[in-house]
């Protein structure tokens, strides 16, 4: 675990907040929300799944190939327990959770 933990960067903390976000995402959605390109995202989260922060599949499909999905690997909780963000109006969301105390819309502030 320590070893794990000492291997991520904060786009890899928050990537795995997006992924325990919405439980899954694909190769094309990570890259967009966090990479400045394609060949760079493919590279990381291919480390992140060898480091267990990350699992993938790819659905079968009739024809073709699905892109990979990514999910939460092993790693994932341990290395995110004890991440909070608290936004401005004081409400908290845990990563080990996944939950939010508190409906108020406001900007985060971690």
């Amino acid at each position: 675990m320590l070893s794990v933990a000492g291997h991520l960067t904060d786009r890899d903390r928050e990537l795995a907040r997006l992924v325990a976000r919405h439980r899954v995402l694909t190769t094309d959605q990570l890259a967009a929300l966090a990479f400045g390109n394609i060949t760079t995202a493919r590279h990381r989260l291919a480390v992140l799944v060898r480091l267990g922060l990350l699992r993938r599949f790819r659905p079968h499909l009739q024809t073709g190939s699905a892109p990979w999905h990514y999910v939460l690997g092993p790693s994932a909780p341990r290395c995110s327990a004890r991440k909070t963000a608290t936004r401005k109006d004081g409400c908290r969301w845990s990563a080990r959770t996944g939950s939010l105390r508190s409906n108020a819309p406001s900007a985060w502030d971690t």
